[in-house]
């Protein structure tokens, strides 16, 4: 009997660790963002208001705020980032851009051929890993940009692909999630 006890839990200690590799997201769910823009350090978070049609994410940066709408045509096939925020309003995405994640078509491209376009700038996979941040890990996709200068990790995830960090980003701007509630 007490063999089956510490079998089960230990079934249920190696179930837990597993789970925390696989994050989801709903409606409700805020990831808190180390960003570094110009040598400034801030806090970013991105709330997910609606996975529908478009899905709304509303911005915050100490008390100041905004949101953005990724239409689903977007999320689904886009192949460029739209990062411009619109300050107390919404930034409309096109059909082509998404905002913090990658469109399901290139997480596909990623998975299936390790390479993917965006922006005009190929991408190829490095490694796959676990990316830590806070209290919590998630298995990842380890990508650079064809000169080498761009480096992202992005959640492993084919239903919300979302970019955990980048790390040389052409418009100045490098981020990390720390924290994901």
């Amino acid at each position: 009997m007490k063999n089956i006890c510490i079998l089960i839990i230990a079934l249920l200690v190696s179930a837990t660790a597993f789970a925390q590799d696989k994050l989801t997201f709903k409606e409700g769910s805020t990831l808190n963002y180390d960003v570094n823009y110009g040598g400034q350090s801030i806090v970013f978070a991105l709330t997910i208001k609606s996975l529908g049609d478009p899905i709304k994410m509303d911005w915050d940066v100490q008390g100041t705020g905004g949101s953005y709408e990724m239409t689903k045509k977007g999320f689904a096939s886009g192949s460029s980032f739209n990062a411009q925020p619109v300050q107390g309003g919404i930034a409309k995405l096109t059909d082509d851009e998404t905002f913090c994640v990658i469109s399901q078509s290139a997480f596909k491209s990623l998975t299936d051929t390790k390479s993917f376009n965006y922006g005009g700038v190929t991408y190829t996979v490095k490694e796959t890993g676990t990316y830590k941040f806070k209290d919590s890990t998630a298995d990842d996709f380890y990508v650079t940009s064809a000169d080498g200068k761009t480096e992202m990790w992005i959640l492993n995830n084919p239903t919300f692909p979302v970019l955990l960090k980048i790390k040389g980003n052409p418009n100045g701007v490098d981020f990390a999630v720390s924290e994901v509630k």
